[in-house]
């Protein structure tokens, strides 16, 4: 595993799904890669389901990533033992993204001049 976090750290344009299910990195091994996926523009897909029980800390600790990780598309956290504070996390982090486009397609309405405005590469 020590691999994918040093090329996740460095940006690696070749990693761009990393896929450890059934692999048993708990949380310890969820924590970590939060740490870099927290840095990391490059990762679109994490696949960590069935990943050695990963518990409630690895799971807050992935949506703490989450908040500031730009790259990513699809998390795959099924089939662990994510908790009722695991789920909680990631419900937070689901209705936050939701709330900001919420926001930007609210405050739309109400601009009369804006002719066009570019999303494209902004993941939101």
């Amino acid at each position: 595993m020590e691999d994918y976090i040093n090329k996740l750290q460095n940006n690696d344009t070749s990693l761009i799904e990393l896929n450890l299910a059934f692999k048993n990195i708990g949380d310890n091994g969820a924590i970590e890669i939060s740490k870099v996926l927290k840095i990391n523009t490059t990762l679109q897909y994490l696949d960590i389901c069935n990943s050695g029980n990963i518990g409630e800390n690895g799971a807050i600790a992935i949506c703490d990533a989450l908040k500031v990780n730009t790259s990513l598309r699809k998390v795959n956290i099924s089939s662990n033992n994510i908790g009722e504070n695991g789920a909680i996390a990631i419900s937070r982090v689901w209705f936050t993204l939701s709330l900001i486009k919420r926001n930007i397609l609210e405050a739309l309405k109400f601009n009369t001049c804006l002719k066009k405005i570019d999303f494209n590469s902004n993941y939101i």
